[in-house]
């Protein structure tokens, strides 16, 4: 932070006498008393592109790795962070509430995340108003998988199953058939 604020400081001391000295090569006087055009000179021209080429250095950084600033739009499963996932679930349950833009969820810190392989299970809770206009408290648990690609775009993640309220809202098939698959191994 105070690497740009010295970068702007310095900019915003340096520039006035830059532009006095690259424009100004004659006194208000001396070119009220000529009426000859007035004619750009190589140093000029030199002048401002180098000040150009010094700004944009200024503002952009002096990387010597460029490639660090550029991010891949790609996320892979290992770079999605909990709080990602916490927040593409809130995103699948303000879908069912009645009233979404009263919804009020806790802080991340509040919910639950287990990981199964591929598979993430987020439980907390959100405060909304319900079809009568009352503030509600409603536990949800959504389990979902995701699928690579830009996290934050929720068609890059299935959504498995929606509990809400102690009440199955959605149950995907392949979640279905993972589960029978699952209790008749256990019972065996």
């Amino acid at each position: 932070m105070w690497d740009s604020f010295r970068k702007v400081a310095v900019v915003g001391l340096v520039w006035p006498f830059v532009f006095l000295k690259i424009f100004i090569t004659k006194t208000p006087r001396e070119i009220m008393e000529t009426k000859e055009k007035k004619k750009v000179t190589k140093g000029q021209i030199i002048g401002i592109v180098v000040f150009i080429f010094f700004l944009s250095w200024l503002f952009n950084g002096n990387e010597t790795n460029p490639t660090t600033s550029i991010q891949s739009e790609e996320t892979t499963e290992a770079e999605v962070t909990d709080s990602q996932r916490y927040i593409i679930s809130q995103s699948f349950v303000e879908e069912i509430l009645k009233a979404p833009a009263t919804a009020d969820f806790p802080l991340g810190a509040t919910a639950q995340i287990q990981n199964d392989e591929d598979t993430y299970t987020v439980t907390s809770y959100v405060d909304s108003e319900n079809g009568f206009g009352a503030n509600v408290r409603s536990n949800w648990t959504v389990t979902l998988t995701y699928n690579g690609g830009d996290w934050a775009t929720q068609s890059n993640w299935t959504l498995d199953r929606l509990i809400f309220d102690g009440e199955a809202v959605y149950v995907s098939e392949n979640f279905e058939e993972a589960i029978s698959t699952l209790d008749e191994g256990l019972a065996e």
